[in-house]
This record gives C-alpha cells, structure tokens and sequence, in this order.
C-alpha cells in the first residue's frame, strides 16, 4: 500500500513488523508530515511550521541553497518511496533528520537518495546543502508554498476528547496575524461526480493540503461533521468538488446550520455536466487538472455574494375542483394520429422511474424545469447510475445525453400536437399565465443566469458576463415586451441575489437551437410561483432530474440567502 501524502511504498510484511516494534526507535515507521498536533504538543511554538522533509529520486526544482538540481549520482528512477528497498530517511517532530536503516532486498537497487523535498512546501534540497546549512538555517519556517493561506496548517487541528467530530481547529493566539491572514479551504468532493475525475482531485489534493482538511461526501453527516471541526477557525472557506447537485446539497445542508448569509462562503471546483453554477460564478465549464492548482489559490482572493434559495413545497393536487382550470387548445387533425401525449406522460408505471420519485433536495440555486429537457435528463440519469462505467468523462456524458434525446424523436417532430398548457397551470405573483405557456415544451425557473450547460434562455447577452453585475445593477429597468400583463411590460436585470426568479418557456426549436444563442420566451419575474400539474411530470432541480408520479400543487417561494465566492480572476 502507498502514502496517499507523501508516496511512501509499504509491503504488508513490512507494516506489520513496524506495529510490534514500534517502541524499537531504529525499526520504528519514520513518520510522516503530521495532520494535527495533540494538546500537550500545541503549546510549543518551536514545532510549528516545520519543513518536513522526504528523500525524492531526483529534484523536480532547483536546490533551496544552492540553485541548482543536480550534485550527484540521482537514487532509481521512480516516483515512490519503497521502504524495504532503500534506506528510509524522514524528518521527525523534533526537527531532525532520522536515519532507518531497512534490508534492501534487491541488490539491482542503488544507493539511497542524495535529494530532499518538503511534502508542505515542495521545496527540494540536496542532502549536501542540507548538512551544510548553518542549525539557524535548518530551524527556518515553512511557509506551505503556493497554498499556504488555504491550507489547514496542523498546529491548528488539535484532538477533543468526548467530541464527536475528534478535533477542533482554531488559530493559535502566539501566531502573527498581522502579517498573516489565511484563508483555510474545506474540500467537499462527490465521489460519484465527474466519472474517474474526483479521485484524481482527491489524490492531488491530499498531496498538497492536510488531508483532514478534505472529505469525500458520503451523507449529510459528513457535512454537519465538518462543520462541528471548522465552524471556530476564522476566515474558513469551502470548496465543493462537484456538480450544480452537488453544490445546492452542500449549500442546503450549511443553511441548516448557519443562519442567513452567516455560512462559510462557498466556491466550485467544477465536476458536473453542466456546472452552470460554476460557470456563472467563474470557477469555469468543467474540471481541467492543467487548471486545478491555479485555480485552487484563487480561491483566497474570491467576493462573497449573496445567492438567493429558493423553496419547494409539494401537495397533492385534487382533481375533481382542478379539471375545469384546464382548456385544450386546437390541433391539427392531421396530428391527432401522430401523438396522443408526450412520452413522459404516458410512461406512468416505468420501473426505471420508482427510484426517483423525489427531489434529493428540497431547495434549488441555480433553475428548476419541467417538461420535455427534464424528460431527457431523467432517463439519461437513470442510465448512468446503471451503468456507470460508460459516463467516465464530460465529452462521453454530452454524447450518451444526445443519445438520450434521439428517443424523444415524436416529441420534437410533432411539437405542434402537444404543449405544457395541457398538463399543467402557471401562476406568477397572484396572476394566471397559463396561456402564456399553450406553445411551450419546457417551462424553466432561474434563479442565475446559467442553464443546460452554458446557456441562457432568458438573455443570452448575459451569459458569462453576471460578474460585472452587482446588487446596485440589479435595478435597471429595460424596456422588454413580456406577451403577458405581469410587470407593466417592464423586467429588472437578471441577477443571482435580487430576491426574483425569472420564468422562461421553451419549445422543441428553441431548445434545439438554445446553444447557438436563441432565447426562450419570457413569461414572467417574479417572487412567488405555484404551479398545478394535472398529470404526472419529469422535472429537474440544479441538474438532478426526478418524477412527480401523480397530480401535484408544486409552490415556490424565497427562502433566504446563501454566500458564495465569485472568482474575480476568470
């Protein structure tokens, strides 16, 4: 097994023997660079911010000391360190460096590493220059490298007795923070999110940052777990490592917790489809590991803004009072035979449907449809959590998406003989605007302007441009032309935390055609939205797709705000 931190090789012989002689110093595991530091050793300032120091084959940089990387004949060329092939040499608690002498079994390998490199800061250093430097010099800080205002430095994790969490991190009041304002980042990271991609976040992460200060999300206890840790250390920020789903679970579970724009801010590292979140807050469309360590620091430089939430409350429709709310408009004669009802409808009693007859959350961030894209994304879930080993990256997602589409060929060739005023009722603000929606396919709610992976149907010019917007902005008016008499004829700016959410109709062209720019048909903005579904309907919520099996009064209401960093560096 190997070191997820500092790549350390160990045969299970080996970690065997070092358990029953872990009192025999010149046998014991040499350690590795501590997460936290128990009470008794917190106190004393002199192990703070200690280089930790691994033998390495051959130095990636130049040598701290004397700028250059080579001096001698370099160890065997790999990246590991083998414990039972070479003499393991670490840096302890106290500052020193300890040899461990081990049996080399292969006589093939070489002599042991001359190079050293800090597993905090990844500074390198030859062995020579080491033993040069004056004991000044040797007792010098760490200052954690490129991420040493977001790293949990461990000095600030201490062991709690009788917690249920186990520690409690909080700065350390000898430390300069004059000087020194850290930022510390919490990483959420969904195994399930972005194929084989989030273990390859985890392993680059826990090799950069302390590894208490990641979690892979299992349930919402790991995140009430998190927060019982982290919720005392001033300044703490958080990372989720995920999808639009993903990132509402995290800010829902945080709002149970913190009261209204008191949480920790949070920030995306996006692994979704669509990431449309992501993308309208500049953490960008999809994961890149180019991308990921310049991004990662950006994070200490991010604005908090404040993102509306929105409730859904779910009540079973009666429909003996609500039959008559409901007109059928005129169709074709000739597309009577075609297509009786969308797919969607009539497929009550797919087996592939009873695992999501409910939302996994009961707020949304980001947009909220029904109909006919929420349809497709259904049964695309649906497929992926089957067989998840075919939805190993985005592309591979984007083409199964489309692939998805095609069986909704009679819906999009006969769109004419069917619409969503026939299955349910539209009201905005008090004012019935179910007409408004007699030649629509999807209706969409947006809270931000991001949707369908990069696009935006209420006003495509403001697609990737929300970060020039603020709170003061969201006051111009614009002369719009709605269709309907909501408004005066007259919208706001659309903004992520102007308390409104902007109603958007789609229908089978425009949503076929939305990637090239096209927009929906604007409907309404408003605060409050309550819908009425006369049959059963998909919908999806931030990207998570599910099915209302029955008739169901679907009401929207605002629910308060959550912060979120923006990436002003984009």
């Amino acid at each position: 097994m190997q070191c997820a931190v500092c790549c350390l090789i160990l045969y299970t012989t080996d970690c065997s023997d070092s358990r029953k002689t872990v009192v025999n110093v010149d046998h014991e595991l040499s350690p590795c660079r501590p997460s936290f530091f128990d009470s008794n050793t917190t106190a004393d300032i002199s192990v703070h911010d200690q280089h930790y120091w691994s033998y390495v084959p051959t130095l990636k940089e130049r040598c701290m000391q004397c700028n250059r990387k080579s001096l001698s004949r370099p160890f065997y060329d790999t990246g590991n360190r083998i414990s039972n092939q070479s003499t393991i040499d670490h840096k302890t608690r106290d500052g020193q460096i300890t040899n461990h002498a081990k049996k080399i079994l292969d006589e093939n390998v070489g002599k042991k590493s001359n190079n050293l490199v800090c597993l905090w800061c990844l500074r390198n250093c030859h062995r020579q220059c080491w033993n040069s430097m004056s004991d000044n010099d040797r007792k010098s800080k760490c200052d954690y490298g490129t991420f040493g205002n977001i790293i949990v430095r461990p000095q600030w994790l201490r062991r709690v007795v009788g917690s249920v969490a186990g520690f409690r991190a909080e700065l350390i009041d000898s430390e300069e923070t004059d000087t020194f304002s850290p930022k510390p980042v919490v990483f959420f990271i969904n195994k399930l999110s972005g194929g084989q991609k989030s273990e390859e976040v985890y392993r680059k992460l826990v090799r950069r940052l302390n590894p208490r200060q990641i979690f892979l999300l299992e349930n919402d206890a790991t995140i009430t777990q998190a927060m019982r840790i982290y919720s005392s250390l001033a300044n703490v920020r958080i990372c989720v490592c995920g999808g639009d789903g993903t990132v509402g679970w995290v800010l829902s579970c945080l709002l149970e917790i913190f009261p209204t724009l008191e949480n920790p801010p949070v920030t995306i590292c996006p692994l979704g489809t669509g990431n449309d979140l992501s993308r309208v807050l500049g953490w960008g469309k999809q994961y890149d590991i180019k991308q990921l360590f310049r991004t990662v620091p950006q994070i200490f430089d991010a604005q908090p803004v404040a993102l509306d939430r929105w409730l859904i409350n779910f009540e079973t429709l009666e429909m003996t009072t609500a039959t008559s709310n409901y007109e059928n408009p005129v169709v074709p004669q000739c597309l009577c035979f075609a297509i009786d009802h969308p797919k969607f409808v009539r497929s009550t009693n797919l087996s592939m449907y009873e695992h999501h007859l409910k939302p996994i959350n009961k707020y949304f961030f980001s947009h909220l449809s029904f109909g006919l894209d929420a349809a497709i994304a259904l049964d695309f879930h649906t497929r992926r959590i089957r067989d998840p080993s075919q939805f190993t990256s985005p592309l591979k997602n984007k083409i199964h998406y489309l692939s998805e589409s095609r069986k909704y060929f009679k819906e999009f060739f006969f769109a004419d003989a069917w619409n969503l005023g026939l299955y349910m009722r539209l009201i905005c603000d008090d004012q019935d605007l179910t007409d408004s929606i007699r030649s629509c396919h999807t209706l969409v709610l947006m809270n931000s302007p991001g949707y369908a992976a990069g696009t935006n149907p209420w006003d495509s010019s403001l697609m990737n441009r929300n970060d020039e917007l603020s709170t003061d902005q969201t006051t111009m008016n614009f002369n719009l032309t709605t269709g309907s008499p909501t408004s005066a004829n007259r919208f706001t700016r659309q903004y992520y935390g102007d308390r409104k959410i902007e109603v958007v109709g789609l229908n089978t062209k425009e949503m076929a055609f939305i990637h090239l720019g096209v927009q929906g048909q604007r409907i309404a903005q408003c605060c409050d939205v309550h819908l009425e579904l006369n049959r059963p309907m998909p919908a999806q919520m931030d990207g998570e797709p599910f099915f209302l099996a029955e008739p169901t009064v679907v009401k929207i209401t605002h629910a308060g705000q959550v912060f979120v960093l923006r990436n002003e560096h984009r």
